[in-house]
């Protein structure tokens, strides 16, 4: 999930680099110019920069400089800074280290650090963004989230202070335009890492509208459902009806089964409250408004319910039904 980028022509300070990070899954990204180390930083989702300034006095603290500027989340550390020009480099996500060699536990401690703080607030799959997001503004957090997309393998940053969401990135795009495309992933893994962000707001609007932009952002770009699909939706929805009919009797119960592509923003966040708090995966629910019964899938489906009907007699009834089905 991770790419780490260092800036040398060092085999040496590559192997021991590649030693630290096996097993860790982190990918080691090598430039040996600061247009190749900039190349890299627009388009690959760098998370940490190693800088050799042994390569260049000049461009390494230059690169610094750039990275923390356009990429303020980029944690990084300046090696062999010996010269005045790095007076002042160490800080909260900026490490030092002065040794000429790499193979031993100093240099080894000083990039674990850099690289557990990067999850230092934990880890979550199977999340959905904009669920995980509206939970960490109630919280009032402030924290990096960096971001697995489940089904693209995309990445993308979602940067809060103090519940408020101030900035995003997402390949090219910046600022509300990367939030919004974020925020409109469905499943993803998240890893935390709580930090005051260093850069600036570039996000003034309020997370609620942030969320209502993408959802209309994702409406305009859906492709309709294929009709083997609908046909399929169809054909589970009749079978469902069936067998609750037929468990049922005479008795008040069903009114009408039907897919409710409605439903899906809620069964969304209600799928991924189970990994937040330990629920396991979601089978049904119950609406407390009488909207009746709801099933997660490609739409979800909903039972609507006679006023009479027992709610929790019926759910079982349903549970029964879908382990059999």
């Amino acid at each position: 999930m991770l790419n780490l980028l260092v800036f040398t022509k060092s085999p040496p300070l590559k192997a021991a680099l590649e030693r630290i990070l096996q097993g860790q899954g982190i990918s080691l990204n090598t430039a040996a110019t600061y247009q190749a180390a900039v190349n890299l930083m627009e388009n690959t989702f760098i998370s940490l920069l190693v800088a050799d300034f042994n390569l260049s006095r000049r461009k390494a603290p230059d690169l610094l400089a750039y990275a923390r500027d356009m990429y303020p989340d980029i944690r990084t550390v300046a090696l062999s800074p010996a010269s005045p020009a790095t007076a002042g480099l160490s800080g909260d996500r900026t490490a030092t280290y002065a040794g000429t060699s790499y193979d031993n536990r100093a240099f080894r401690e000083v990039i674990d650090g850099q690289v557990r703080a990067l999850s230092r607030g934990g880890t979550i799959t199977g999340v959905s963004p904009p669920l995980f997001a509206q939970l960490l503004e109630m919280e009032a957090r402030s924290c990096i989230l960096r971001i697995l997309e489940k089904k693209t393998k995309n990445r993308g940053i979602l940067v809060f202070r103090s519940g408020r969401l101030v900035d995003a990135r997402f390949n090219a795009f910046k600022a509300m335009d990367a939030a919004c495309r974020i925020l409109a992933w469905e499943e993803a893994d998240i890893l935390i890492e709580n930090t005051e962000y260093p850069g600036r707001e570039r996000i003034r609007a309020g997370l609620q509208a942030v969320v209502m932009k993408s959802a209309h952002l994702k409406d305009e770009s859906g492709a309709p459902r294929p009709p083997a699909a609908r046909v399929k939706e169809a054909a589970f929805t009749e079978k469902l009806q069936n067998h609750v009919r037929k468990e049922m009797g005479n008795r008040p119960g069903l009114t009408r089964v039907f897919p409710d592509p409605a439903m899906e923003e809620l069964v969304s966040h209600c799928q991924a409250l189970g990994p937040v708090f330990g629920l396991g995966s979601l089978k049904l629910g119950y609406r407390d408004d009488n909207a009746g019964i709801f099933i997660p899938g490609t739409p979800p489906t909903t039972l609507a319910l006679h006023p009479q009907c027992p709610r929790d007699r019926m759910t079982r009834l349903v549970k029964a039904i879908l382990d059999r089905l």
